[in-house]
């Protein structure tokens, strides 16, 4: 028995996009552009998932430290000269 193609295609990476799944957005993007460097729409929003920070807040209770806060893949903060 064959197996079903997989669906790939801008508009499934903009309903990611839309449910806040980014990497699965990223995934069917670059698959999309593999096909077709050119596609436009894959392209506007591979620039739009780009613009977009991977950045995750997470946030735990340690005994005897409390909420412990720190973030994920956060972009490097801007230092003031």
């Amino acid at each position: 028995m064959a197996e079903a193609p997989t669906l790939v295609s801008a508009t499934l990476a903009q309903l990611y996009m839309q449910q806040d799944h980014l990497e699965q957005a990223r995934r069917v993007v670059a698959r999309v552009l593999a096909a077709d460097p050119l596609h436009g729409h894959a392209l506007a929003l591979a620039d739009r998932l780009a613009q977009r920070s991977r950045a995750r807040l997470y946030a735990a209770f340690q005994p005897g430290r409390g909420v412990v806060v720190r973030w994920h893949d956060a972009p490097p903060t801007p230092r003031c000269t």
